[in-house]
């Protein structure tokens, strides 16, 4: 028995020691895993603001007749959804659908004549070009043959010379120096004759010339005259289409009808008369105030948030995604507005409406655990008292 309790004694320590190493290493694992916690992980950082609010950004658009004129339709009925561009009220227009497909018709039929003037012209100055061309053929040919003839002149003076010069010596007869004079005139006066006519092609070709060009003048005139017309007509039509569409009173905006003119099909209108108002659907958004130092330098735009409605506890319907659009950089009774725009896609559940109040929460920063630990340190340090 005195060797058993020795033995005891040593397991009783040896087991004490292994669970203190235990415990120590799990002590050790423990704050390890907390200070990595401390230093690496990211907490998301929130300015709260409890005087939240939805706000639907709705503007009244007064409808005014834009000309005078008696009424066709009028759709406008106090509490009538509509859309933008929407046709609300119809003014006769008659008269000006008439002088449109006036103008249209007397256009069209300007058309083909445009086109025949404009191939006229073409051909005109094809054949301006043709008959050019031949002139100076013509007029090179008539000075080719009067170079000849002027050349026959020369050797018909020189065999008449000879013959004066052998008939003084007796060696020609008189009939001989008369044939040779006569063939010296035959080619003088033939000579005169080609000059002449050289003389007279280039005037003939500038006549032709001139005429040709006169022709394709008038022509261009004439064409000139009716693209006049056919824009003039375009002018017109779009003038009276343009008036057509002023009498067609549209909604500026998507939303209700929250007055209308007590007008009926046939009254007649004058320009400005006021027929209606159009209140705009609009989108909505968050309004929240915060304090100065939690917004100033922190709240900027793009930031994330979320909103949660007091009328519909988030437990039950949950919150409402939003985004930092705006933030003032002035003060209003000691706070700060800041508008967000929400996604009401976020939570389709929650029936959105203007007014409803809320809480919104944004996201400002993200920092590690020991960074908020140093600074709720800070504070209880600099905490007065």
């Amino acid at each position: 028995m005195s060797e058993e309790f020795p033995r005891t004694l040593r397991g009783l320590a040896g087991d004490g020691h292994g669970r203190t190493m235990l415990a120590l290493g799990l002590g050790a694992a423990l704050f390890v895993g907390w200070t990595a916690w401390m230093f690496l992980a990211r907490v998301a950082v929130h300015e709260v603001s409890a005087s939240a609010r939805l706000e639907g950004e709705r503007a009244a658009h007064p409808l005014e007749a834009p000309v005078s004129g008696r009424v066709v339709t009028n759709a406008l009925a106090l509490g009538r959804q509509v859309d933008a561009d929407e046709i609300l009220v119809a003014l006769a227009t008659e008269p000006e659908r008439l002088g449109i497909e006036e103008a249209r018709r007397r256009t069209g039929a300007l058309g083909p004549q445009l086109e025949a003037l404009r191939s006229e012209i073409a051909l005109q100055e094809q054949a301006l070009e043709q008959e050019r061309r031949a002139g100076r053929s013509a007029l090179a040919e008539a000075h080719a043959k009067y170079d000849e003839s002027a050349v026959s002149v020369g050797f018909a003076a020189q065999a008449l010379a000879r013959a004066k010069r052998l008939h003084g010596t007796g060696l020609l007869s008189d009939a001989d120096l008369e044939r040779a004079t006569a063939e010296a005139e035959r080619a003088r006066a033939t000579a005169e004759s080609l000059r002449l006519a050289a003389e007279r092609v280039e005037p003939e070709l500038r006549t032709r010339e001139r005429d040709r060009a006169a022709r394709i003048e008038q022509l261009r005139r004439e064409a000139s005259r009716i693209e006049g017309e056919i824009g003039a007509g375009a002018v017109a039509a779009g003038r009276l289409e343009r008036e057509v569409e002023e009498k067609s009173i549209r909604s500026p905006v998507r939303g209700t009808i929250v007055e209308a003119a007590p007008i009926g099909a046939g009254a007649f209108v004058r320009a400005g008369d006021r027929l209606g108002v159009v209140l705009g659907s609009g989108d909505l958004h968050v309004v929240a105030e915060f304090a100065p130092e939690a917004a100033l330098g922190r709240i900027r735009p793009g930031q994330s948030a979320r909103l949660r409605l007091a009328s519909f506890p988030s437990s039950q319907y949950g919150s409402l995604a939003a985004s930092v659009a705006r933030v003032s950089s002035e003060l209003r009774d000691g706070r700060v507005r800041v508008e967000l725009a929400v996604l009401p896609e976020s939570n389709p559940g929650l029936p959105l409406e203007h007014g409803l109040p809320g809480t919104i929460e944004v996201e400002v920063e993200r920092v590690s655990p020991a960074v908020l630990l140093l600074r709720a340190a800070g504070t209880l340090v600099s905490w007065p008292g």
